[in-house]
């Protein structure tokens, strides 16, 4: 036989949330016995349940140009020195959610790597990455984004940059950083340390940015591809066999014309010489011109 157990939350009056439990309960030892509660009338209200299942907050990593996280995206190679921001962005169906960074790291892709944010979410190498911002409801309601400044820089001989960092998300919102820890008594940690408890947060999840980039502006402008749709109808753009002719071409002119100069500078030299003989002995001149040597008479 099943009876029916209400759990009450408030002692004077019935509510919808209140739990009906039907149980029955059984003893035996050679023959078996039911035990059984006293019939308690009791109307409940019967509903369909509802089910309410929030996606998980995402969160994603981006670049963009100059110090400012309202810049564009990055779309190519940068040049060492260039003003970037950095940002992180997580996007959910509730306001009770909050995101803050663990730590960053700056690799080449091999076995150079250096730490720009500790565990804790406090900066390490100032003079490379300023601390994390945030602001919250810059694309939307459900919508935070944590910035920071730095500018581009590279491993020795190695144009990849990557930027992998790791943040956690938590129900509520984040517990402080304490990036001032050396200046904190025990009992003030001990009081912090029971706030960040109290949070909810979950694992730590990592993203990841590359980015190429280029020595000097020469490197940039040699490594830049660009399509013949995008240039001006007004730009000419000749082959590099066609361009290597026309330059053969210019070059064997000119070398050509110069010979020719050369030829007709000698040639009036000369004439300027069998000018000025004739003056003087026409018979000198004559043998001048036809290549005889001048004889003496006996």
């Amino acid at each position: 036989m099943w009876n029916t157990i209400t759990v009450q939350y408030n002692p004077e009056i019935e509510e919808d949330w209140d739990e009906h439990f039907q149980v029955t309960c059984e003893y035996g030892y050679e023959f078996r016995r039911t035990v059984t509660f006293p019939v308690v009338g009791v109307e409940k209200n019967t509903a369909s349940p509802y089910l309410v299942t929030l996606s998980p907050p995402q969160c994603y990593m981006e670049v963009r140009s100059g110090f400012s996280p309202s810049g564009g995206r990055l779309t190519g190679p940068v040049t060492v020195g260039d003003p970037l921001t950095l940002m992180i962005h997580m996007e959910s169906d509730s306001t009770e959610f909050d995101v803050a960074v663990s730590s960053c790291y700056a690799h080449n892709g091999a076995k150079k790597r250096l730490q720009l944010i500790d565990a804790n979410g406090c900066i390490l190498k100032e003079q490379l990455m300023s601390p994390f911002r945030g602001v919250r409801g810059a694309g939307g309601n459900n919508h935070i984004a944590l910035y920071a400044y730095f500018k581009a820089f590279r491993f020795t001989s190695s144009p990849a940059l990557y930027l992998e960092c790791d943040v956690h998300m938590c129900h509520g919102t984040c517990p402080a950083q304490r990036c001032h820890w050396k200046s904190l008594t025990k009992r003030s940690a001990d009081m912090q340390l029971e706030a960040d408890n109290s949070s909810l947060t979950s694992e730590n999840v990592s993203l990841f940015q590359a980015l190429q980039v280029l020595q000097e502006s020469s490197e940039a402008l040699g490594s830049g591809k660009v399509k013949a749709d995008e240039l001006p109808s007004s730009t000419l753009c000749l082959p590099v066999l066609a361009l290597t002719a026309v330059t053969t071409a210019f070059l064997a002119c000119l070398l050509l014309s110069t010979v020719l100069c050369i030829l007709l500078c000698l040639r009036m030299r000369r004439m300027k010489e069998v000018g000025s003989v004739s003056d003087i002995n026409p018979y000198m001149a004559n043998a001048f011109m036809h290549g005889q040597p001048s004889r003496k008479r006996l």
